[in-house]
């Protein structure tokens, strides 16, 4: 992931600028579905995922991002209790 812009992070993937906070709390979502459908290892990528770019574009002290490391954190231990 490359910075783009003071907000803006670009998607190795597609190519498309992530900078909407909307997009970052959907990506956290679909986190928590996968860890839902005990999709352990996936939903820890994505909550990684999200985190890291969260990080950059909202802040280390960002209550959403606080949100997602907590998420990331149950993703883990629910993942050691399976």
């Amino acid at each position: 992931m490359t910075l783009n812009g003071r907000n803006a992070i670009v998607c190795p993937l597609c190519g498309h600028l992530i900078s909407s906070p909307s997009t970052l709390a959907s990506m956290n979502n679909l986190g928590l579905v996968l860890r839902r459908q005990g999709k352990y290892e996936e939903a820890e990528q994505m909550h990684r995922q999200a985190l890291q770019l969260q990080e950059k574009v909202l802040g280390r002290e960002h209550p959403s991002t606080a949100r997602n490391r907590k998420n990331l954190a149950d993703c883990l231990a629910a993942k050691t209790r399976s």
